[in-house]
């Protein structure tokens, strides 16, 4: 059985997290027996260590995983072209934030 996973992660600079901190909202497909199993190994995949980095401005960037947000059973058998893998509703106040483009691309 297939699941999509949706994981928060948060990017400190240099160690610590900040009101204007970036997030990051990943997905990743699951295939397992059951949801247990799913959030688990959606755990495991949401921790596994990525490379600190340096930004323009020199500050060390490294992502810290926040939580699994969920994990939802993808209904058909077989993946493929057209198949949904995610769906949510949204506020109106979510929406807008998710179209308004970021006016920096900078961690």
């Amino acid at each position: 059985m297939w699941f999509c996973a949706a994981i928060l992660k948060v990017a400190e600079r240099d160690g610590e997290r900040r009101a204007d901190s970036l997030w990051e909202e990943q997905f990743f497909l699951v295939e397992t027996d059951d949801d247990k199993l799913a959030w688990k190994e959606a755990e495991k995949l949401a921790t596994r260590r990525e490379a600190p980095y340096k930004n323009d401005k020199g500050e060390l960037i490294s992502w810290q995983f926040v939580k699994v947000d969920r994990v939802y059973a993808i209904p058909d058998e077989k993946l493929g072209s057209g198949v949904e893998v995610f769906s949510r509703f949204l506020r109106d106040s979510e929406a807008k934030s998710l179209m308004t483009p970021f006016e920096e691309f900078r961690h």
